[in-house]
């Protein structure tokens, strides 16, 4: 019964406003590269919030974007990515679903999630259900020349049961 609830609660449940779409281009000072332009071994670290981070998990973070430079930072979730990450493994848990899922959070300069680009799941109900988890986080906003900005937070998980 959950799991058919999923893609009705995740959409009902999304702030007002908050848009859905699946790949619709980025208009923010930084774009999040691709999965095939990944740096190898670029991740963002789960157990810690941003304030905590090294130099070089920073500089890691900084490699999820096409040209960020030292002085700028991406958004990231104020609670750290921990209960983000365990709310979507329930989420699979439930839903038995397998696979890689990327998702942009667009987040403005308030630090709020104000929609979505779906770039890639297993399938869209269940990208709909993470996407609700994640719009419903609280971010750091970015940094552009030392005053917060819009920029999308990309979100890269792989689900396994």
């Amino acid at each position: 019964m959950l799991k058919a609830l999923i893609p009705v609660l995740a959409l009902a449940l999304l702030p007002q406003g908050a848009a859905v779409a699946q790949d619709a281009g980025s208009t923010a000072a930084y774009a999040p590269r691709t999965e095939d332009a990944l740096p190898p071994g670029a991740a963002y670290p789960t157990k810690k919030k941003f304030d905590s981070l090294t130099p070089a998990e920073r500089a890691g973070l900084r490699a999820l974007y096409d040209g960020m430079p030292e002085r700028d930072e991406p958004p990231f979730p104020k609670a750290g990515m921990a209960p983000i990450m365990s709310d979507v493994a329930e989420l699979a848990g439930v839903a038995k679903v397998t696979g890689l899922v990327s998702i942009f959070v667009n987040v403005d300069a308030a630090g709020n999630a104000t929609g979505v680009r779906i770039m890639k799941a297993p399938n869209i109900d269940v990208a709909k259900a993470i996407s609700f988890i994640l719009v419903q986080a609280k971010y750091k906003p970015a940094m552009c020349n030392g005053a917060p900005c819009a920029m999308e937070f990309p979100f890269r998980f792989n689900l396994t049961l």
